[in-house]
C-alpha cells in the first residue's frame, strides 16, 4: 500500500474525545459542567452564546488549563495527563 494510502486511513479515524469535562474556578463559578463531545478530523467551528464557556473549553483544548473532572482524549491520548506522549504522536503522524 503506498505511504499515501496509509497516511490517509490514518487520519481518516482521527478523532477528539471530550469526556464528562467540568471545570470551576476560585470565585466558585462553574462554567463547565458535564460535557461530553466527539469532534472528527477536519474543521470544526466553536460557538457559543456565552464567551465563558467558550474561552473556558479552548484553553482546556489548548492545555492552559485543567479540568477539574473528566478527560480531553486525542487517538486515546490523555491531553493533559499524557502530553509528551502526544506530542510525539503529532510529529510521528506529520513527518
Amino acid at each position: 500500500m503506498a505511504r499515501c494510502e496509509q497516511d490517509k486511513r490514518r487520519h481518516e479515524k482521527m478523532e477528539l474525545t471530550i469526556r464528562n469535562i467540568s471545570k470551576s474556578y476560585l470565585n466558585g463559578a462553574q462554567t463547565l459542567k458535564g460535557i461530553n463531545w466527539i469532534i472528527l478530523l477536519g474543521l470544526c467551528s466553536l460557538v457559543w452564546t456565552n464567551e465563558k464557556i467558550q474561552y473556558t473549553l479552548t484553553c482546556l483544548l489548548a492545555t492552559q488549563q485543567q479540568p477539574d473532572e473528566g478527560h480531553v482524549l486525542f487517538e486515546d491520548i490523555d491531553v493533559v495527563k499524557q502530553l509528551a506522549q502526544l506530542l510525539q504522536f503529532i510529529l510521528d503522524t506529520m513527518f
